[in-house]
């Protein structure tokens, strides 16, 4: 074989050159000749498929191409047949990255959009915008049978989604007075962002909310670097006041509101097929008002997370590294929601009943842990408004806690509830608003029905029908005691083992789905239940 001179090799190396960039001038030439064409084919190819498969009408009046790579849009609407607008944009301009063009992988490099709105209304049942809610569930039973035979990989999945979008991100965003409208039964809210700048990944926007009569002006800041997966934004309201959420006090006759949210992303990463998730998350004063949590606002003033979500092919879970700092309560919690490979135990056992599907084919873990409490630092750190029988209460002393829950899907029989709270010279130096001491006196007791106060009733030797413990018939004692709770003068307070059958048998009967109200009743018992463990 004839060796190659350097002569040969430069003139190869010359001509392969010419070739390529001759190709290239070539192939930008048909694109800019061509370009337009592309363009309508591309708008056309896409209204074709909102009109078939979600009955929308795309329509878009203005076209063309600026500079080399600049696309600009006019006068866009999106109107589902029969229905209120959805989407109007009057202008929208965007730069493609030429390399992106080559590689046959479009990516946006800025965009630009000016006067325009969404609209969602919805009137009854009906609204304009519920085509793709439906198009979207006959997606998913179109893909059920072949879903059925393969086993996805939901972390490989979310972890390529995520990739996919934070490529797309583009480096400057400008949007200028575009709005929100939104009229739930008549209830409507206007947010209309008047400017929001992404540059060189700093974020700042204005945004105008109207609703009625009720005027807020809130600001979003912060930055987002897509391409190195990190970002931290916070929410809150730039002229004085608390940021209330529009519609929800009207329609769930709930006042929510906070001072700031911040959200903030640290890294994601994706290793051994489990894709981990970073960040820190933080609410100032969130204020709750509603007559089935409490008479008077609840506020929660500082509440914070550090959090590392792992998702894998069969789970999701919260690690147990993350924190949570609730006023000045730290805990450390931990959940994991698992695909079990076991049957579904009502299967094994042919039971009946209305039973949702996380019991079927899911196992749940769950587990918190304070580090050392200080006592005092715990009473005040009660949400204001939720625990006012506590309010002036002082202590000493400390305390840490720990709740391990588990149910596996196969038999709720082998549900695990413990709970453990272990104090360090715990005392009450003073009773707050509500006095356990008066118990060991004669007090005033007022039964309360249906939330109306009853007659109130004298308990103590001061009332000629008092009866006092040692006077009642033994059997009457034992009759009670085995009726409500047997090992009442053994426990500390509360049996755990009753909290983890009551929390089997309602599940095998299907019957744990409560209202609001009992939630919020279940939740103060499990408090106090704690709280008197300390006590006791």
């Amino acid at each position: 074989m004839p060796k190659l001179n350097k002569y040969k090799i430069r003139r190869i190396f010359s001509i392969s050159t010419k070739v390529f960039f001759a190709s290239v001038i070539v192939a930008f030439s048909l694109y800019l000749l061509f370009r337009n064409l592309i363009l309508e084919k591309a708008i056309l190819k896409l209204s074709d498929k909102l009109r078939e498969k979600y009955d929308v009408n795309l329509r878009v009046q203005e076209h063309g191409f600026s500079g080399l790579s600049g696309i600009h849009l006019g006068k866009i609407s999106l109107i589902p047949s029969n229905k209120d607008t959805l989407i109007r944009l009057n202008e929208f301009n965007a730069n493609v990255r030429l390399l992106s063009l080559l590689t046959g992988e479009i990516r946006l490099k800025e965009i630009e959009i000016k006067e325009g709105f969404i609209q969602l209304v919805k009137e009854g049942d009906s609204s304009n915008y519920n085509n793709f809610f439906r198009a979207q569930q006959d997606s998913v039973s179109s893909h059920k049978n072949d879903q059925a035979n393969e086993k996805l990989n939901y972390s490989k999945l979310a972890y390529k989604l995520i990739r996919k979008i934070l490529k797309q991100v583009p480096n400057n965003v400008s949007i200028i007075n575009f709005k929100l409208l939104v009229d739930d039964d008549g209830m409507k809210s206007e947010f209309n962002m008047t400017k929001m700048e992404l540059d060189n990944n700093k974020i700042e926007s204005s945004i105008e909310v109207n609703s009625n009569d009720n005027k807020q002006l809130w600001k979003i800041s912060g930055y987002a670097d897509a391409s190195n997966e990190r970002a931290d934004v916070t929410f809150f309201r730039e002229d004085s006041g608390t940021v209330h959420i529009p519609v929800i006090d009207e329609k769930f006759n709930l006042k929510a509101g906070f001072d700031s949210i911040r959200l903030q992303l640290n890294g994601i990463t994706f290793k051994d097929d489990v894709l981990k998730v970073d960040g820190f998350a933080s609410i100032k004063n969130l204020l709750l008002n509603h007559p089935k949590i409490s008479k008077k606002d609840v506020i929660i003033e500082d509440a914070e997370i550090y959090y590392a979500y792992l998702f894998g092919a069969d789970f999701i879970s919260l690690d147990s590294s993350s924190t949570v700092r609730f006023n000045k309560i730290i805990f450390h919690p931990y959940f994991k929601l698992e695909e079990s490979q076991n049957k579904p135990w009502f299967e094994l056992s042919k039971s009946s009943g209305a039973v949702p599907r996380m019991f079927n084919k899911y196992n749940f873990y769950l587990n918190i842990a304070t580090e050392k409490l200080n006592a005092q630092d715990f009473i005040n750190s009660l949400p204001n408004g939720l625990f006012d029988e506590l309010k002036g209460m002082q202590t000493e002393g400390s305390f840490t806690y720990r709740l391990d829950f588990a149910y596996f899907n196969d038999d709720p029989n082998k549900l695990i509830f413990n709970s453990t709270l272990d104090k360090d010279n715990f005392k009450i130096l003073k009773y707050g608003e509500a006095n356990l001491a008066k118990l060991n006196a004669t007090f005033v007791y007022t039964p309360f029905e249906n939330g109306r106060p009853m007659r109130p009733l004298l308990i103590g030797p001061e009332n000629p029908n008092f009866t006092s413990v040692d006077l009642i018939s033994p059997f009457l004692k034992k009759c009670i005691l085995t009726t409500e709770d047997p090992s009442f003068y053994y426990h500390r307070g509360f049996v755990t083992e009753a909290f983890r059958q009551s929390i089997s048998k309602n599940i095998k009967t299907g019957k744990f789905k409560l209202e609001r109200k009992q939630w919020l009743a279940n939740f103060k018992k499990f408090f106090w239940y704690i709280f008197l463990k300390i006590i006791l």
